[in-house]
């Protein structure tokens, strides 16, 4: 699984959420970043409707569940009361349930223990 989503750093989301909503969306979404791609890539791609992703992490996840649960709880944050791994484990939870509404909390966990 990789945990580097680039769309979810920190300082990008916060930025992001600073905008005012005409200029995230309209018609359509993401309308800023189809704009700052439009020289990089066809209206055919910059025109595409929204694809579930989350699908596939959850899968990553499950497929990979027992070797981060055993991270998790052997790891130093962990250890250290950093990160709590009850936290962890109810994030996983909602996740595999569909009712995680912010993954980005449970990705950060997960990212800070992979490094």
């Amino acid at each position: 699984m990789d945990a580097r989503h680039p769309f979810l750093d920190y300082d990008l989301v916060n930025f992001c959420f600073s905008l005012p909503g005409n200029m995230k969306r309209n018609e359509t979404t993401k309308v800023i970043l189809r704009k700052a791609f439009s020289n990089y890539f066809s209206q055919h791609h910059l025109g595409r409707g929204k694809s579930d992703h989350s699908t596939q992490i959850v899968h990553d996840i499950n497929k990979k569940q027992e070797k981060l649960n055993l991270l998790m709880k052997h790891s130093r944050l962990v250890e250290l009361g950093i990160v709590e791994y009850r936290q962890y484990q109810k994030l996983l939870g909602y996740l595999q349930y569909g009712t995680l509404e912010k993954p980005f909390e449970l990705m950060k966990i997960i990212e800070c223990n992979l490094i």
